[in-house]
């Protein structure tokens, strides 16, 4: 489905909903920081599988090149660091 994927990437997508001002800013950081937090996590699991599709060109019959290997560790990599990222981001802003 089109709408859950894009609401996965870029946070969900809510009707603005009638609220105090405080309320409504508090929403919008925290939709905001949900948002960063999915955008960290996609764009690392993107970046760690592409860095570690390298060990596949370079197999030399070693089981961590074999072909899922490098994809299945740079994506779970990829994911942690994004997490971890998005996290000290939060925590510093």
């Amino acid at each position: 489905n089109y709408k859950s994927v894009v609401a996965y990437l870029f946070g969900p997508i809510e009707d603005d909903i009638k609220q105090s001002p405080q309320q409504n800013q508090q929403h919008n950081r925290n939709r905001h920081l949900v948002q960063r937090m999915h955008q960290c996590s996609t764009l690392g699991t993107l970046i760690g599988m592409c860095v570690c599709a390298i060990f596949r060109v370079l197999d030399h019959g070693m089981q961590i090149q074999r072909y899922p290997m490098p994809i299945i560790v740079g994506a779970t990599a990829g994911r942690v660091c994004g997490v971890l990222l998005a996290v000290l981001m939060t925590v510093s802003s």
